[in-house]
């Protein structure tokens, strides 16, 4: 170290010239030219070092062979070693002192150990509702033996079961609505309403068609609805069916219960008998022509009116009473079907 230095060590710079002069003393002897060297190092290290080699790639060369691999290198620093693996972590629960790895393996443990017991229980409780599934189908316990019937005139018990056949027919398995459908086609039954109680019991509510008049072939009497349904065949004619209106039938076709006749000649009847006999016309009877109807038979046989049927019953009746009132006009039957125009003979 020279004297200029020494001397300027101990004391600060006093003009602009001598700070410049100052700092590149600082400089050259100082940290960076430390520095400076330390890098300079490197760099002649660096380059004394042998060459990589490389890889010589021949274009001419057949593209079938195999092109070389390249290889990736890891490029560490001089004399640095190979970076450990990070140790696991291990937590320890304060509660329990267990590492985390003890209380995963108990969890696990105890939720396998909690599904097989959820198995076990669902495929005793599966099991179980098999078994009281397959007992209340096929227990004797539970076979209709019992059933009760309300509302009917014409059907009955035995009626009922032959019908439906719901005899020693198991209750769960029972359809209610193809019972009913069943009874419904009944010629006498209008509608039916089937209930079933455990543990063996049927309950029928049916409602019957009611009869209305009575339909006359011969000697036999057929009870018909106001459909003209026929409902039963009586030869002797019951007491609760005298006051019924009765059509003399001249048709001599053979009928049974189910059958139906001419329910248009079924609906005038219950409407031209009243008429007649409220304005004062006694009659033998009514006969039925399926080609022309109704035809009114008077009681002393003196004439006969044909209505047809009870469409403009009031104008037909006026035009009867007229003929009767009537003295000069000879007449034994006379054609009222169409009033515009009748026609006596």
């Amino acid at each position: 170290m020279d004297e200029n230095t020494r001397q300027s060590k101990g004391r600060k710079p006093q003009t602009r010239s001598e700070a410049g002069e100052f700092s590149r003393r600082q400089a050259a002897s100082g940290p960076l030219r430390r520095r400076y060297t330390r890098r300079q190092d490197e760099v002649d290290t660096f380059a004394s070092r042998p060459a990589r080699p490389v890889a010589v790639i021949d274009l001419e060369a057949g593209a079938d062979e195999p092109r070389p691999r390249r290889v990736r290198r890891i490029i560490r620093k001089r004399g640095e070693a190979k970076r450990p693996a990070a140790p696991r972590p291990t937590i320890r629960f304060a509660s329990t002192g267990r590492t985390s790895s003890r209380v995963i393996r108990s969890v696990g443990y105890n939720v396998w150990t909690g599904l097989n017991l959820t198995r076990i229980v669902c495929g005793l409780a599966l099991v179980g509702l098999l078994v009281l599934g397959y007992w209340l189908l096929t227990a004797p316990n539970f076979l209709i033996s019992q059933v009760k019937l309300n509302g009917s005139h014409f059907l009955d018990v035995p009626g009922v079961i032959a019908q439906t056949g719901v005899d020693k027919t198991n209750v769960f398995l029972l359809d209610e609505k193809a019972v009913a459908d069943k009874l419904k086609q009944l010629p006498y039954v209008l509608d039916a309403k089937v209930e079933k109680a455990l543990p063996n019991q049927l309950n029928v509510q049916v409602v019957e068609r009611q009869e209305a008049v009575n339909w006359k072939i011969g000697s036999t009497n057929y009870l018909v609805d106001k459909e003209g349904m026929v409902l039963e065949a009586v030869p002797t004619l019951p007491d609760e069916a005298a006051k019924f209106p009765v059509i003399n039938s001249l048709d001599n076709r053979e009928l049974k219960v189910g059958d139906k006749v001419d329910a248009v000649a079924v609906q005038s009847v219950q409407l031209l008998l009243p008429g007649l006999t409220q304005n004062g016309f006694e009659l033998a009877s009514l006969d039925y022509s399926p080609v022309n109807g109704l035809t009114a038979v008077s009681k002393d046989g003196k004439w006969q009116a044909l209505f047809g049927t009870s469409d403009e019953l009031d104008k037909k009746i006026s035009i009867l009473k007229g003929l009767l009132a009537d003295s000069s006009v000879k007449w034994k039957f006379a054609d009222l079907r169409w009033t515009s125009r009748p026609a006596v003979q």
